[in-house]
């Protein structure tokens, strides 16, 4: 819902993660209607809604795009633009089922197949893609972090980190950078009084 919150429309909300990807993945249908999941590409166009007039220019995202491809080329496939997302800088779509992943690393553990390339979505009018657009020509190496970030906080959304630890470093070093923009605060020597003993 938080995705296409200014439409009407029916949503269902499923929190097994063990089972619900399987279930729903051969159900397909409930009370005639076609279930789609909310990471499906093919739900863009029932959830688009007009462009939003504060997004970055279509000229722009262009330009955007094959930065983010470059910088993310050994890890998607496609991105596009889109206005269904309120909330949400980006998305992963068409993923493989993390059901199906947890299950392969449970049976296997050494023989998990590796990530595919993902294919990502934009909404081109979150401040952190605006924002990132911007800084990626004052601070390439600061505009790389946060796109790195944002894919791997997608990928947690879409459930298919299989061992988030890796990512702390960079989440520290980000927060190092932001931190580092505000006021040091003043150093307080502390005075040790010495006391003495009368004889």
């Amino acid at each position: 819902m938080r995705l296409s919150r200014n439409l009407v429309l029916k949503f269902f909300f499923f929190y097994d993660t063990r089972l619900d990807d399987f279930v729903l993945s051969n159900l397909g249908e409930f009370e005639g209607k076609k279930l789609k999941t909310i990471e499906s590409s093919s739900v863009a166009d029932e959830l688009k809604k007009p462009p939003k007039s504060d997004a970055i220019t279509p000229d722009d995202f262009a330009s955007l795009s094959k930065w983010m491809r470059e910088v993310l080329i050994d890890k998607i496939t496609t991105i596009t633009s889109t206005e269904r997302l309120s909330s949400t800088p980006l998305i992963i779509v068409d993923h493989e089922s993390a059901t199906f992943r947890r299950m392969m690393r449970t049976i296997d553990p050494k023989n998990t197949p590796e990530l595919p390339k993902q294919q990502i979505q934009v909404n081109s009018s979150h401040p952190i893609i605006k924002q990132i657009n911007y800084i990626r020509n004052v601070d390439q190496e600061l505009a790389r972090e946060a796109l790195l970030q944002l894919f791997d906080n997608a990928l947690i959304q879409a459930g298919l980190v299989d061992d988030s630890r890796t990512m702390v470093p960079r989440i520290n070093k980000i927060l190092e950078r932001a931190l580092g923009s505000l006021p040091t605060p003043p150093i307080r020597e502390s005075t040790a009084s010495s006391s003495g003993t009368n004889e």
